[in-house]
Protein backbone atom coordinates (compact mmCIF):
# COMPACT_ATOMS: atom_id res chain seq x y z
CA UNK A 1 0.00 0.00 0.00
CA UNK A 2 1.60 3.55 -0.74
CA UNK A 3 2.84 5.89 1.98
CA UNK A 4 -0.11 8.72 2.49
CA UNK A 5 1.31 11.84 2.84
CA UNK A 6 0.80 13.39 5.94
CA UNK A 7 -2.17 16.12 6.00
CA UNK A 8 -1.01 19.78 6.91
CA UNK A 9 -2.96 21.78 8.52
CA UNK A 10 -3.16 25.91 9.22
CA UNK A 11 -4.13 27.52 12.59
CA UNK A 12 -6.00 30.19 11.97
CA UNK A 13 -5.18 34.18 12.84
CA UNK A 14 -6.86 35.27 15.87
CA UNK A 15 -10.29 36.78 14.83
CA UNK A 16 -10.27 35.49 11.83
CA UNK A 17 -12.18 32.11 10.79
CA UNK A 18 -12.42 29.59 7.43
CA UNK A 19 -14.63 31.44 6.20
CA UNK A 20 -12.70 34.33 5.81
CA UNK A 21 -10.03 32.90 3.56
CA UNK A 22 -9.36 34.38 0.22
CA UNK A 23 -6.30 32.65 -0.92
CA UNK A 24 -4.58 29.29 -0.85
CA UNK A 25 -0.84 28.67 -0.96
CA UNK A 26 2.08 26.17 -0.29
CA UNK A 27 3.39 27.65 2.48
CA UNK A 28 0.18 28.19 4.55
CA UNK A 29 -3.46 30.53 3.92
CA UNK A 30 -4.44 33.99 2.89
CA UNK A 31 -7.39 35.66 5.19
CA UNK A 32 -9.44 38.39 5.21
CA UNK A 33 -8.21 40.76 8.19
CA UNK A 34 -11.46 40.71 10.10
CA UNK A 35 -10.23 43.72 12.04
CA UNK A 36 -10.17 45.79 9.11
CA UNK A 37 -13.71 47.65 8.56
CA UNK A 38 -12.77 48.37 5.27
CA UNK A 39 -11.69 44.50 4.38
CA UNK A 40 -8.87 46.45 2.98
CA UNK A 41 -6.24 44.11 4.50
CA UNK A 42 -5.39 40.20 4.56
CA UNK A 43 -3.31 38.04 6.73
CA UNK A 44 -0.73 35.48 5.00
CA UNK A 45 -0.35 32.37 7.93
CA UNK A 46 1.57 29.30 7.69
CA UNK A 47 0.78 25.80 7.45
CA UNK A 48 1.04 24.36 11.21
CA UNK A 49 3.73 22.32 11.75
CA UNK A 50 5.93 23.12 8.79
CA UNK A 51 8.88 24.42 9.66
CA UNK A 52 9.55 25.26 5.42
CA UNK A 53 6.16 27.15 5.54
CA UNK A 54 7.50 28.84 8.57
CA UNK A 55 10.83 29.77 7.51
CA UNK A 56 9.21 31.30 3.78
CA UNK A 57 7.33 33.87 6.15
CA UNK A 58 10.57 34.67 7.99
CA UNK A 59 11.93 35.16 4.43
CA UNK A 60 9.39 37.29 3.15
CA UNK A 61 9.23 39.79 6.44
CA UNK A 62 12.58 40.12 5.26
CA UNK A 63 12.37 40.79 2.20
CA UNK A 64 8.97 43.56 2.66
CA UNK A 65 10.74 45.08 5.83
CA UNK A 66 13.86 45.85 3.18
CA UNK A 67 11.39 47.38 1.11
CA UNK A 68 10.05 49.46 3.50
CA UNK A 69 13.29 51.08 4.61
CA UNK A 70 13.74 51.81 1.44
CA UNK A 71 10.37 53.68 1.02
CA UNK A 72 8.06 50.85 -0.58
CA UNK A 73 7.16 50.98 -3.85
CA UNK A 74 3.32 51.31 -5.25
CA UNK A 75 4.34 47.88 -7.55
CA UNK A 76 3.98 46.03 -4.53
CA UNK A 77 1.56 45.15 -1.73
CA UNK A 78 1.68 47.37 1.05
CA UNK A 79 2.85 45.65 4.17
CA UNK A 80 1.69 46.57 7.45
CA UNK A 81 3.77 44.87 9.89
CA UNK A 82 3.76 41.38 11.26
CA UNK A 83 0.89 39.45 12.79
CA UNK A 84 1.29 36.14 15.47
CA UNK A 85 3.08 33.98 12.77
CA UNK A 86 1.95 35.04 9.91
CA UNK A 87 2.06 39.04 8.14
CA UNK A 88 -0.43 41.45 7.19
CA UNK A 89 -0.95 42.80 3.98
CA UNK A 90 -2.73 44.85 1.27
CA UNK A 91 -5.50 42.94 0.01
CA UNK A 92 -5.62 43.28 -3.93
CA UNK A 93 -9.38 42.64 -4.24
CA UNK A 94 -8.98 41.66 -7.69
CA UNK A 95 -6.45 39.11 -6.93
CA UNK A 96 -4.15 37.59 -9.22
CA UNK A 97 -3.34 38.72 -12.79
CA UNK A 98 -3.42 35.30 -14.32
CA UNK A 99 -7.14 34.97 -13.24
CA UNK A 100 -8.02 38.31 -14.36
CA UNK A 101 -6.40 37.32 -18.12
CA UNK A 102 -8.31 34.29 -18.41
CA UNK A 103 -11.63 35.65 -16.66
CA UNK A 104 -11.77 38.91 -19.41
CA UNK A 105 -10.14 37.62 -22.23
CA UNK A 106 -11.43 39.95 -24.68
CA UNK A 107 -12.66 42.58 -22.53
CA UNK A 108 -8.95 44.27 -21.79
CA UNK A 109 -7.46 46.34 -24.26
CA UNK A 110 -4.00 47.10 -25.50
CA UNK A 111 -3.47 49.85 -23.43
CA UNK A 112 -4.30 48.23 -20.22
CA UNK A 113 -2.22 45.00 -21.01
CA UNK A 114 0.68 47.48 -21.92
CA UNK A 115 0.74 49.63 -19.09
CA UNK A 116 0.81 45.55 -16.69
CA UNK A 117 3.87 45.39 -19.00
CA UNK A 118 5.50 48.94 -18.13
CA UNK A 119 4.29 48.45 -14.17
CA UNK A 120 6.07 45.16 -13.65
CA UNK A 121 9.34 46.03 -15.51
CA UNK A 122 9.17 48.87 -13.43
CA UNK A 123 8.66 46.97 -9.94
CA UNK A 124 10.94 44.46 -10.60
CA UNK A 125 13.72 47.00 -11.29
CA UNK A 126 13.00 48.43 -7.91
CA UNK A 127 12.89 44.72 -6.37
CA UNK A 128 16.25 44.25 -7.82
CA UNK A 129 17.59 47.48 -6.41
CA UNK A 130 16.95 46.05 -2.96
CA UNK A 131 19.71 42.83 -3.34
CA UNK A 132 16.13 40.85 -3.78
CA UNK A 133 16.01 38.37 -6.78
CA UNK A 134 11.99 37.07 -6.64
CA UNK A 135 12.93 33.56 -8.30
CA UNK A 136 8.90 32.87 -8.80
CA UNK A 137 7.93 35.69 -11.11
CA UNK A 138 4.84 34.72 -12.68
CA UNK A 139 1.29 36.18 -13.60
CA UNK A 140 -0.19 33.91 -10.85
CA UNK A 141 2.08 35.92 -8.27
CA UNK A 142 1.05 39.74 -9.87
CA UNK A 143 -1.72 40.97 -8.13
CA UNK A 144 -4.68 43.43 -9.31
CA UNK A 145 -6.39 46.27 -6.83
CA UNK A 146 -9.44 47.99 -7.31
CA UNK A 147 -7.59 50.49 -10.08
CA UNK A 148 -6.21 47.30 -11.82
CA UNK A 149 -3.09 48.15 -10.91
CA UNK A 150 -0.35 45.56 -10.48
CA UNK A 151 1.54 44.11 -7.92
CA UNK A 152 3.66 41.63 -7.68
CA UNK A 153 3.64 39.53 -4.61
CA UNK A 154 4.89 35.91 -2.86
CA UNK A 155 8.45 36.26 -1.64
CA UNK A 156 8.21 33.27 0.59
CA UNK A 157 10.83 31.61 -1.23
CA UNK A 158 12.35 34.83 -2.55
CA UNK A 159 16.52 35.64 -2.35
CA UNK A 160 17.48 38.55 -0.13
CA UNK A 161 21.96 39.14 -0.04
CA UNK A 162 22.09 36.53 -2.45
CA UNK A 163 20.61 33.59 0.21
CA UNK A 164 19.69 30.91 -1.23
CA UNK A 165 16.48 30.42 -3.07
CA UNK A 166 13.50 28.72 -1.28
CA UNK A 167 11.83 27.63 -4.51
CA UNK A 168 11.70 26.79 -8.47
CA UNK A 169 9.61 28.58 -11.11
CA UNK A 170 7.59 26.36 -13.26
CA UNK A 171 9.33 26.06 -16.57
CA UNK A 172 7.57 28.21 -18.60
CA UNK A 173 9.13 31.40 -16.56
CA UNK A 174 12.74 29.65 -16.09
CA UNK A 175 15.54 29.75 -18.35
CA UNK A 176 17.32 25.91 -19.41
CA UNK A 177 20.66 27.17 -18.00
CA UNK A 178 22.35 29.40 -15.98
CA UNK A 179 22.09 30.75 -12.07
CA UNK A 180 18.62 30.59 -11.21
CA UNK A 181 19.22 32.97 -8.64
CA UNK A 182 20.38 35.64 -10.84
CA UNK A 183 19.07 39.27 -12.26
CA UNK A 184 19.14 37.53 -15.74
CA UNK A 185 17.14 34.47 -14.72
CA UNK A 186 13.88 36.93 -13.16
CA UNK A 187 14.63 38.66 -16.43
CA UNK A 188 13.59 35.62 -18.15
CA UNK A 189 10.38 35.03 -16.02
CA UNK A 190 9.29 38.93 -17.13
CA UNK A 191 9.47 38.57 -20.78
CA UNK A 192 7.67 35.22 -19.87
CA UNK A 193 4.72 37.73 -17.50
CA UNK A 194 4.74 40.03 -20.43
CA UNK A 195 4.32 37.41 -23.48
CA UNK A 196 1.35 36.23 -21.35
CA UNK A 197 0.10 39.72 -20.35
CA UNK A 198 -0.27 39.97 -24.17
CA UNK A 199 -1.35 36.74 -25.76
CA UNK A 200 -3.59 35.32 -22.86
CA UNK A 201 -1.39 32.62 -22.30
CA UNK A 202 1.81 31.70 -20.37
CA UNK A 203 4.96 30.29 -23.10
CA UNK A 204 3.72 27.19 -24.42
CA UNK A 205 0.63 26.47 -21.99
CA UNK A 206 -0.77 22.81 -21.24
CA UNK A 207 2.82 21.46 -22.46
CA UNK A 208 4.71 18.99 -20.08
CA UNK A 209 7.44 20.99 -18.16
CA UNK A 210 9.84 18.49 -19.60
CA UNK A 211 8.95 19.46 -23.56
CA UNK A 212 9.20 22.81 -22.30
CA UNK A 213 12.18 22.57 -21.26
CA UNK A 214 13.63 20.93 -24.38
CA UNK A 215 12.23 23.72 -26.35
CA UNK A 216 13.76 26.44 -24.49
CA UNK A 217 17.20 24.47 -24.67
CA UNK A 218 17.19 24.76 -27.79
CA UNK A 219 16.16 28.61 -27.85
CA UNK A 220 12.81 27.59 -29.34
CA UNK A 221 10.37 30.48 -28.25
CA UNK A 222 6.94 31.28 -29.02
CA UNK A 223 7.18 33.40 -31.64
CA UNK A 224 6.15 37.11 -31.00
CA UNK A 225 6.19 38.44 -34.47
CA UNK A 226 2.18 39.48 -34.04
CA UNK A 227 3.36 41.58 -31.00
CA UNK A 228 5.37 44.12 -32.88
CA UNK A 229 7.86 45.96 -30.95
CA UNK A 230 7.06 45.01 -27.34
CA UNK A 231 7.61 40.94 -29.09
CA UNK A 232 11.17 41.86 -29.69
CA UNK A 233 11.64 43.64 -25.85
CA UNK A 234 10.19 39.80 -24.53
CA UNK A 235 12.51 38.17 -27.39
CA UNK A 236 15.34 40.03 -25.48
CA UNK A 237 14.60 38.81 -21.72
CA UNK A 238 14.18 35.74 -23.04
CA UNK A 239 17.37 35.25 -25.24
CA UNK A 240 19.69 37.28 -21.44
CA UNK A 241 20.19 40.83 -23.69
CA UNK A 242 18.99 42.35 -20.82
CA UNK A 243 21.42 43.16 -17.54
CA UNK A 244 18.44 45.01 -15.76
CA UNK A 245 15.01 45.59 -15.37
CA UNK A 246 16.02 49.12 -15.49
CA UNK A 247 16.52 48.56 -19.26
CA UNK A 248 13.51 47.16 -20.24
CA UNK A 249 11.64 50.04 -18.79
CA UNK A 250 13.64 52.30 -21.03
CA UNK A 251 12.90 50.32 -23.85
CA UNK A 252 9.27 49.84 -23.17
CA UNK A 253 8.79 54.10 -22.30
CA UNK A 254 10.40 54.53 -25.65
CA UNK A 255 7.36 52.93 -27.21
CA UNK A 256 4.90 55.00 -27.82
CA UNK A 257 1.25 54.06 -26.87
CA UNK A 258 0.02 55.92 -30.10
CA UNK A 259 3.19 53.08 -32.33
CA UNK A 260 1.82 50.43 -30.94
CA UNK A 261 -1.83 51.11 -31.27
CA UNK A 262 -1.14 51.71 -35.08
CA UNK A 263 0.49 48.16 -35.17
CA UNK A 264 -2.01 46.52 -33.33
CA UNK A 265 -4.48 48.48 -35.28
CA UNK A 266 -3.12 46.90 -38.80
CA UNK A 267 -3.51 43.28 -39.15
CA UNK A 268 -4.34 42.04 -35.13
CA UNK A 269 -8.02 43.35 -34.22
CA UNK A 270 -8.87 39.92 -33.11
CA UNK A 271 -5.58 39.67 -31.21
CA UNK A 272 -7.01 39.83 -27.67
CA UNK A 273 -10.21 38.03 -28.26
Amino acid sequence: MAKLEPIVLTSIPTGCTIEDRVGLGTSGLVFLDSSSSSSSTVIKFPHTGDPHALTNIEIEKSIYNRFTLQGGHEGLLQYYGPFETGLRLEYAKNQGLRSYLQQHKGDIGFEQRFRWCQEVSYTLSFIHTNQVIHGDLKCDNIFLDDALHSKIADFGGSSLDGSELQIMVSANYRPYSGDLNSIKADMFALGSCMYEILTGEAPYAGREETEIEALFSESKFPNTTSLGPMGNIICNCWHGKYTSANQVCDNITGLTLLSFASFLARDNTDRFQ
